[in-house]
């Protein structure tokens, strides 16, 4: 699993669902390696939703030239 996250380009948010926490060892796995989140099954839309709103690209602040 390791190597797969590390292959994707940094700036692109992971977020892992799987039905096999395995004793939160993946779980720690998958944080280690770079994914922001991972979700166990069963989940709830609303926890999915949680999780693309925290992974959304955020714009930076404008900062107007010569501020």
């Amino acid at each position: 699993m390791e190597e797969e996250i590390r292959r994707i380009p940094r700036d692109t948010q992971v977020v892992i669902i799987s039905s096999d926490g395995a004793g939160n060892n993946n779980v720690r796995r998958a944080l280690a390696a770079g994914a922001p989140r991972f979700m166990k099954k069963p989940f709830d839309n609303s926890e999915v939703m949680e999780a693309l709103e925290a992974a959304r690209p955020r714009k930076p602040a404008f900062i107007p030239p010569n501020a």
